[in-house]
């Protein structure tokens, strides 16, 4: 505990030991301004100046709860100080509570109308919130005072593209670039609302700047082979063509690798492991699962560069389905696993990978309830992973097949698919194998679905045997389903009426 100061040293007022503790702050001599608040505050324990400080110093320590304590106690001793609420808003934000701090933000506005970092901390808070209306305004307004501002500018376009409003998405994005040509994130962004946009020269170019963003650690091959931009001429080289992303994404561009082979070159496709198996007997090409020993080769590419290196546009997309076949050895294993009852055949997934975060993609398989219960259909879940509630509804409706871990791999999964009728998805890696397969498909697709969708379609030029079920508004899945449902409902009956 800090020493009070002696009366005999104690000044009139602390006006000078806050404004020392203050510019030990500036100095970065954070442990010595804290000693000195503390000191203060063992003198007066209401001083609100020292209080926040305090506060500030706690959170920066990862401290949160005493850095509320100490805010709080900060604004009770001065009700008014528009930058105390401003930060007890940024606390409460790293605390997770982000209405609460909103109602801050909203408080330290009306001390403080123009406050450009209330208003965009406001704008963040209200986007973790889903209410990205508010959020666009709350950043259109801090724009307006600090048109500078990168992180408004690049929420704002991540607001917009949460609301389906991709035009002006991109627009902000590259508002973004314009001040900060090197800003990868923001490129990075824009690239994917032009892809949606179906403006493909752009975002395929765009694309590239992935590898300089945050999150690309870890996904670029790191071999000492010239990566290949589409120019350098194949014929007779070895090229290495792997997957950076995730099974879907593996399993939609792997459609390039024959266009590759077609130039003349040796093709070593890298993918995840649960997709060797199902890839291994594509022609021209051979196949390692990630992990493995890599053959010599000269170049390299990741498979989404391989759009650009292709200049692919809309009307030039590989589409020469099928291009991903089930393996003989396993459509024998899994021949007798399916009813024959003259029923139609659904396959079912409702959720994406377990790892992601806010999946958007994903619904729960209750919701799927009405479907379900459709006469004339015979249900197989071709998830493998399952919820508790997902397990729970699977015991209460023993008629929908679900074969979990005999799922060994996605060459199991496409030996499924390969019986089906039908395929319901949402926006997973199942989805991409059904359309690469030629399997009717019909996906779910959330509001502001990923750039592959494009936008509006109900097909897709991507999977030709594919069709699109969009929400007509955020997190509505109910009006999915029940068009769903009604098309299932005809299928059905057009099924039982065929000579």
């Amino acid at each position: 505990m800090p020493k009070p100061l002696s009366r005999r040293s104690r000044p009139p007022d602390l006006r000078s030991q806050i404004n020392r503790a203050l510019q030990l702050e500036i100095s970065g001599k954070r442990a010595e301004a804290e000693q000195v608040y503390l000191a203060i505050l063992a003198v007066d324990p209401k001083n609100s100046v020292a209080l926040h400080r305090r506060a500030i110093l706690c959170a920066e320590h990862g401290e949160n709860a005493e850095a509320l304590r100490l805010i709080e106690a900060a604004m009770k001793a001065n009700p008014a100080a528009a930058g105390t609420v401003f930060d007890y808003g940024l606390i409460l934000d790293r605390l997770g509570r982000a209405a609460e701090a909103v109602a801050a933000f909203d408080r330290a506005l009306v001390f403080k109308p123009k406050d450009w970092k209330a208003l965009y901390n406001r704008g963040v808070c209200l986007g973790k919130l889903g209410r990205n209306v508010q959020a666009v305004a709350s950043y259109d307004r801090s724009l307006d005072l600090n048109p500078q501002n990168l992180d408004a500018l690049h929420n704002h376009g991540v607001a917009l593209t949460e609301l389906g409003r991709y035009q002006e998405a991109a627009a902000s994005f590259a508002r973004a670039t314009a001040i900060k040509p090197d800003y990868a994130e923001a490129h990075f962004k824009e690239a994917v609302a032009r892809l949606t946009l179906g403006d493909f020269r752009t975002g395929w170019e765009k694309y590239e700047w992935r590898w300089r963003t945050a999150h690309a650690d870890g996904a670029r091959a790191f071999h000492p082979q010239p990566h290949w931009d589409g120019r350098e001429p194949l014929a007779g080289k070895a090229i290495y063509v792997y997957s950076e992303q995730g099974l879907g994404d593996a399993i939609m561009f792997v459609r390039y690798a024959p266009l590759v082979a077609a130039q003349g070159a040796t093709v070593i496709v890298g993918v995840q492991p649960p997709l060797k198996a199902l890839l291994a007997g594509t022609e021209g090409i051979s196949v390692v699962a990630a992990g493995e020993q890599l053959p010599p080769f000269d170049l390299q590419c990741a498979m989404l560069s391989l759009p650009r290196c292709f200049k692919t546009d809309i009307d030039t997309i590989p589409a020469p389905v099928p291009y991903i076949r089930a393996p003989a050895d396993r459509i024998a294993r899994w021949r007798n696993r399916l009813p024959r009852d003259g029923c139609l055949r659904v396959g079912l997934v409702w959720a994406g990978s377990r790892t992601f975060t806010r999946d958007k993609r994903s619904t729960s398989l209750d919701r799927l309830g009405s479907l379900v219960g459709c006469p004339g259909a015979r249900f197989v879940s071709l998830q493998r992973d399952l919820l508790e509630p997902d397990a729970e509804f699977l015991r209460l409706h023993p008629h929908v097949l679900h074969f979990g871990e005999e799922l060994r791999d996605f060459a199991d999964t496409a030996a499924i698919i390969s019986q089906l009728d039908v395929v319901i998805s949402v926006d997973t890696a199942v989805a991409h194998l059904a359309g690469a397969m030629a399997r009717p498909v019909w996906i779910m697709l959330a509001f502001s679905a990923d750039f592959r969708w494009l936008l509006e379609r109900e097909d897709s030029p991507w999977y030709p045997t594919a069709r699109l079920f969009r929400q007509p508004a955020i997190d509505d899945w109910a009006s999915v389903i029940e068009k769903i449902k009604g098309e299932l409902v005809d299928l059905v009956g057009h099924r039982a009426s065929a000579p």
